[in-house]
Parts: structure tokens; sequence; C-alpha cells
């Protein structure tokens, strides 16, 4: 929660307007600050999980700039997207999320995207952060190695 307490921080509000002839219904603009925290959390806690709307939102938090949360949401689908969300590449995953990979400037750079979860640094921290140490000092190990410069012990 205090991920997503930083994310709503950090945005900006959605303009929005009422349904035509309906003047009670809100706008977004008009709509509760936390409105767009409670769907995540509602959505990351309900079961049976969904994978497709977890994976939508890792991919529309990367896209927003906010990749630095990934590590900190409490979702069941989380770990197996840092590990190989970026496998298919980077056109395989603009055919499939592209709708969630546009902003308001855009679309999202994929290859850069897809760049940062290949790093596996966002792996190491989502290990870090839950305790599990091992795991993090070998994601860190292998993103090493693949830094070093050939011929390098």
């Amino acid at each position: 929660a205090d991920a997503l307490e930083g994310l709503m921080a950090s945005g900006k509000a959605l303009n929005g307007s009422a349904a035509p002839g309906n003047a009670s219904t809100p706008s977004l603009k008009q709509a509760p600050r936390d409105m767009w925290r409670r769907v995540i959390e509602y959505g990351l806690q309900r079961r049976p999980v969904d994978e497709i709307f977890h994976r939508a939102l890792l991919w529309w938090l990367m896209a927003a700039g906010q990749v630095t949360l990934l590590p900190t949401l409490d979702s069941p689908v989380l770990e197996g997207f840092l590990r190989s969300a970026a496998d298919p590449g980077a056109e395989a995953v603009q055919q499939t999320w592209s709708t969630m990979l546009r902003g308001p400037t855009g679309g999202a750079d994929v290859v850069a995207l897809c760049a940062q979860l290949s790093n596996l640094e966002l792996l190491a921290t989502f290990y870090v952060r839950r305790g599990r140490h091992v795991e993090a000092a070998r994601a860190f190990a292998e993103l090493s190695q693949r830094d070093a410069p050939q011929g390098v012990d």
C-alpha cells in the first residue's frame, strides 16, 4: 500500500466529464483522490488472482515511469513478471501490451522497458525487500557476469 500511496502522490489528476444528460455522474476529476489506489489494491488482492490485470498493471507502471514501485508491490505474479516478462522480445511485448503502454505523451519505449526487466536489478531488489538475500545475491551475481567484458575474470 505504501508504494501505491507514493504513486498517487506523484500522479496528476485526470480530466473527465460527466455523462451527457446526467449531471449527477461524477467526473474523473471529481472522484476521490484515492479512488485509483483503491481500484489497484482491489485488483491486487482479488482472488482468484487475475494474472492479466496484474501483468497489465505492472507494464502500465513501468510505462508511467514508476519502475521503482514494482518490487514494493504485493502481487503473486510479480516475481515471474520480473523474471520473464521481457523474454518474448520487445516486438511481442509491443503487440500484446501496446494499449497499456500508451501514455499522454505517446507510446512507451518498449525496448527500454524490456531492457530494464532483463537487467535483473529489479528482481534482485524484489528479493532484498522480501528478505530473500541468497536469491538477491544470485541475481546480482548473474547481473555482474553479464556486465563483465569478455575475457575478464
